[in-house]
Protein backbone atom coordinates (compact mmCIF):
# COMPACT_ATOMS: atom_id res chain seq x y z
CA UNK A 1 0.00 0.00 0.00
CA UNK A 2 1.47 3.24 -1.16
CA UNK A 3 2.33 5.76 1.68
CA UNK A 4 1.51 3.49 4.31
CA UNK A 5 3.50 2.81 7.92
CA UNK A 6 5.64 0.64 7.71
CA UNK A 7 6.73 -0.76 11.40
CA UNK A 8 9.90 -1.31 11.87
CA UNK A 9 11.49 -4.76 11.25
CA UNK A 10 14.71 -4.45 13.75
CA UNK A 11 14.98 -1.66 15.68
CA UNK A 12 18.47 -1.47 18.76
CA UNK A 13 18.79 1.96 20.32
CA UNK A 14 21.91 1.87 18.74
CA UNK A 15 21.43 1.92 14.70
CA UNK A 16 17.20 1.68 14.37
CA UNK A 17 16.31 0.67 10.78
CA UNK A 18 13.51 0.09 8.64
CA UNK A 19 13.13 -2.77 5.61
CA UNK A 20 10.05 -2.38 3.24
CA UNK A 21 9.60 -4.15 -0.11
CA UNK A 22 9.46 -1.82 -3.35
CA UNK A 23 8.66 -4.69 -5.42
CA UNK A 24 6.43 -7.77 -4.59
CA UNK A 25 8.45 -11.05 -4.29
CA UNK A 26 7.72 -12.28 -7.69
CA UNK A 27 7.41 -9.27 -9.77
CA UNK A 28 10.17 -8.22 -12.20
CA UNK A 29 11.69 -5.35 -11.60
CA UNK A 30 11.22 -2.01 -14.23
CA UNK A 31 12.74 1.10 -14.56
CA UNK A 32 10.70 4.10 -13.18
CA UNK A 33 10.21 6.23 -10.58
CA UNK A 34 7.85 5.42 -7.27
CA UNK A 35 8.24 1.93 -6.85
CA UNK A 36 6.89 1.87 -3.50
CA UNK A 37 6.51 4.66 -0.44
CA UNK A 38 7.40 4.92 3.03
CA UNK A 39 6.34 7.63 5.44
CA UNK A 40 8.04 8.30 8.44
CA UNK A 41 6.38 7.18 11.78
CA UNK A 42 6.73 9.65 14.72
CA UNK A 43 9.56 7.11 16.18
CA UNK A 44 12.02 8.20 13.60
CA UNK A 45 11.63 12.19 13.94
CA UNK A 46 14.76 14.30 13.15
CA UNK A 47 16.71 10.79 12.41
CA UNK A 48 19.43 10.69 10.54
CA UNK A 49 19.93 8.32 7.61
CA UNK A 50 23.33 6.69 8.11
CA UNK A 51 22.99 4.13 5.05
CA UNK A 52 20.23 2.51 2.60
CA UNK A 53 20.76 -1.19 1.17
CA UNK A 54 18.60 -2.66 -1.35
CA UNK A 55 18.40 -6.54 -2.24
CA UNK A 56 16.80 -8.45 -5.00
CA UNK A 57 14.84 -12.11 -4.39
CA UNK A 58 16.38 -13.18 -7.42
CA UNK A 59 19.37 -11.85 -8.67
CA UNK A 60 19.35 -10.22 -12.47
CA UNK A 61 21.64 -11.15 -14.87
CA UNK A 62 24.11 -9.08 -17.22
CA UNK A 63 24.71 -5.70 -16.55
CA UNK A 64 23.09 -3.97 -13.15
CA UNK A 65 20.63 -2.17 -11.75
CA UNK A 66 20.48 1.06 -9.93
CA UNK A 67 17.99 2.56 -7.16
CA UNK A 68 17.75 5.68 -5.55
CA UNK A 69 15.64 6.80 -2.22
CA UNK A 70 14.22 9.83 -2.64
CA UNK A 71 12.00 12.32 -0.18
CA UNK A 72 9.08 13.34 -1.86
CA UNK A 73 8.46 15.72 1.04
CA UNK A 74 11.58 17.33 0.78
CA UNK A 75 11.94 16.96 -2.98
CA UNK A 76 15.21 15.57 -2.11
CA UNK A 77 17.82 12.48 -3.46
CA UNK A 78 18.99 10.95 -0.66
CA UNK A 79 21.68 9.07 -2.34
CA UNK A 80 24.47 11.21 -3.73
CA UNK A 81 25.18 8.03 -5.20
CA UNK A 82 23.41 5.57 -5.90
CA UNK A 83 22.81 2.05 -4.73
CA UNK A 84 23.97 -0.73 -7.33
CA UNK A 85 23.05 -3.90 -7.65
CA UNK A 86 25.62 -6.20 -10.14
CA UNK A 87 24.86 -9.08 -12.65
CA UNK A 88 24.18 -12.16 -10.19
CA UNK A 89 24.08 -10.33 -7.12
CA UNK A 90 20.88 -10.04 -5.12
CA UNK A 91 22.16 -7.54 -2.94
CA UNK A 92 23.99 -3.83 -3.77
CA UNK A 93 27.95 -3.37 -3.12
CA UNK A 94 27.17 -1.09 -0.28
CA UNK A 95 29.29 2.09 -1.89
CA UNK A 96 25.65 4.48 -2.05
CA UNK A 97 26.53 7.36 -0.28
CA UNK A 98 24.04 8.96 1.58
CA UNK A 99 23.64 12.96 0.80
CA UNK A 100 24.56 15.09 3.81
CA UNK A 101 22.51 17.99 2.85
CA UNK A 102 19.39 15.37 3.01
CA UNK A 103 19.70 12.86 5.43
CA UNK A 104 17.61 14.23 8.30
CA UNK A 105 13.85 13.33 8.10
CA UNK A 106 10.80 14.05 10.11
CA UNK A 107 7.60 12.49 10.89
CA UNK A 108 5.24 12.35 8.02
CA UNK A 109 8.09 12.60 5.57
CA UNK A 110 7.23 10.51 2.37
CA UNK A 111 10.40 8.41 1.07
CA UNK A 112 10.21 6.99 -2.40
CA UNK A 113 11.93 4.11 -3.99
CA UNK A 114 13.08 4.75 -7.59
CA UNK A 115 14.39 1.70 -9.90
CA UNK A 116 16.38 3.82 -12.67
CA UNK A 117 18.33 0.74 -14.52
CA UNK A 118 17.87 -2.73 -14.21
CA UNK A 119 19.90 -5.86 -15.53
CA UNK A 120 20.12 -5.64 -19.31
CA UNK A 121 19.86 -9.09 -19.96
CA UNK A 122 17.20 -10.67 -17.49
CA UNK A 123 15.48 -8.45 -14.96
CA UNK A 124 16.19 -9.03 -10.94
CA UNK A 125 13.14 -10.25 -9.29
CA UNK A 126 11.61 -8.62 -6.15
CA UNK A 127 13.18 -5.66 -4.15
CA UNK A 128 13.40 -5.02 -0.46
CA UNK A 129 14.88 -1.45 1.18
CA UNK A 130 16.73 -0.56 3.80
CA UNK A 131 17.10 2.26 5.67
CA UNK A 132 19.44 2.53 8.72
CA UNK A 133 19.39 5.34 11.19
CA UNK A 134 21.66 7.10 13.71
Amino acid sequence: MRGAYSPPVKHSSNSPSVSFRAIAKASNNTAADDKERWVVPPEFDQKTIKSVRFSNDTAGITGSQTCQLHNLTDAADILSTVATIATTVKRDDGTAVVNPAANKVSAGDELRVDVDTIHSGTAAIGLTCQITFE
